[in-house]
């Protein structure tokens, strides 16, 4: 899935939810991160897989937990 149809679906998924207008931004910007990510590592893994090493590599940059919390939430309800 490219990152535009990606980031359409999230959408899709916050209004279903019907979440804070405020999530939106927030869980596009993870979003587009992971998959900015992806196109970097370029390999063919599962969904499973490939959060992980985004995750990993965010912990391994010394993002704070909390933040990679928000991030794992943000990308598993975009699956």
């Amino acid at each position: 899935m490219k990152t535009e149809q990606a980031l359409e679906k999230m959408t899709e998924v916050i209004r279903r939810k019907q979440l804070a207008l405020s999530t939106k931004p927030c869980w596009r910007a993870w979003l587009r991160r992971d998959c900015d990510y992806l196109l970097k590592i370029r390999v063919h893994l599962t969904s499973e897989q490939k959060s992980e090493r985004f995750l990993t590599a965010l912990a391994q940059g010394g993002v704070a937990t909390s933040t990679q919390k928000q991030a794992f939430v943000s990308i598993a309800s975009g699956n």
